[in-house]
């Protein structure tokens, strides 16, 4: 099985926010294969971690084209920018980010 998670848009504290989900997944997928796609900027901050493959991208040409490209190529595919987490979000100002990211996920913070 191969996964593909994204959040396409952020700073560096939206990406930390998404390790729990990408913990998370591991735990519930053991055997996938893991890819995160984040801005280019961040990559060489987690490039020596080798549980999850990192791919960069230039946030100016993300585009529909580029999802199209790539996501066709997996089998599970969590947006953390979509409007499911954003509406996540709103729907409970108890909830941090990090639990938005990992509710939206299905998975434990």
């Amino acid at each position: 099985m191969d996964i593909l998670i994204i959040r396409k848009s952020g700073g560096l504290g939206d990406i930390i926010c998404c390790e729990p989900v990408i913990r998370g997944v591991r735990e519930k997928y053991p055997h996938a294969e893991i890819t995160f796609g984040m801005p280019k900027e961040f990559i060489s901050l987690f490039e020596c971690r080798s549980e999850v493959t990192y791919k960069g991208y230039n946030e100016t040409k993300f585009t529909v084209h580029w999802m199209r490209k790539y996501v066709e190529q997996y089998d599970i595919l969590l947006d953390l920018c979509g409007p499911e987490v954003k509406d996540e979000q709103n729907g409970s100002p108890a909830c941090s980010r990090t639990e938005s990211f990992c509710n939206y996920a299905g998975v434990s913070a």
